[in-house]
């Protein structure tokens, strides 16, 4: 902080957060509305246009019926982990550093290493969200490890317009398959502003972890999670 340089929170530009649904009736997105406080569906076929990642912990705390948040830090950073979950009007925090100190302690609390994927929207299936919204995909478990075999790069974009089903041992789900495509200049030309909003957010000076959060999920979740696929390296 400085007299003649203060510090200059930025809000996040993100309008939505789109959550995989991947138990065996699944195989969708749904979108939260925060006024009404509900959750639409959001049907395949979905295409984005790829701004950014960032890596963060998520999952749900079952002995407090809360769920995690944490920080969200660039791939391959050193930057540790900071993860809480809130109740009461109060952050309560849980574990802080790296994925490789904390996975053991986190995981066998619910918490699970978590791909954030910031993209705008193309195209929608739901008057709930316009298409050319700035969205967020947080991918865990199965969904996560398949945008990692994906491998996209900066400036590529991509859809998603099936699902698989997929079992592991006793447990049936759904894991959404990615596939790289190519788009218009007039879709280009909204990612590239919205991704130099997203940019500025992420390089301004940053509001503590507790204004970050964006609505971390305290609701009890689904009887089904799809199964964690091999664990990914941090």
């Amino acid at each position: 902080m400085s007299r003649t340089k203060p510090e200059d929170h930025k809000s996040n530009p993100t309008e939505h957060i789109l959550e995989w649904v991947g138990h065996e009736d699944g195989g969708f997105f749904t979108v939260y509305n925060k006024e009404t406080k509900t959750k639409t569906e959001l049907p395949l076929p979905l295409r984005f246009a790829y701004l950014d990642t960032r890596k963060s912990v998520a999952g749900y705390y079952e002995s407090v019926q809360r769920g995690f948040y944490s920080n969200e830090i660039k791939p391959f950073s050193s930057e540790p982990f900071d993860v809480k979950y809130y109740k009461d009007g109060t952050a309560h925090p849980v574990a802080k550093g790296t994925w490789a100190e904390i996975k053991g302690e986190i995981g066998s609390k619910g918490g699970k290493y978590c791909n954030n994927v910031y993209a705008t929207l193309l195209t929608s299936t739901s008057e709930e969200i316009a298409g050319g919204s700035l969205v967020k995909l947080p991918l865990l478990g199965a969904a996560g490890s398949e945008w990692i075999d994906l491998s996209i790069a900066d400036g590529e974009s991509f859809e998603i317009v099936r699902f698989e089903d997929r079992t592991k041992g006793r447990t049936k789900y759904r894991a959404p398959i990615f596939t790289k495509i190519g788009i218009s200049d007039a879709e280009g030309a909204i990612a590239d502003e919205q991704d130099a909003a997203l940019q500025e957010f992420f390089g301004s000076a940053r509001a503590p972890l507790d204004e970050q959060a964006q609505e971390p999920s305290n609701e009890v979740p689904a009887d089904f999670e799809e199964p964690e696929e091999d664990d990914l390296a941090f």
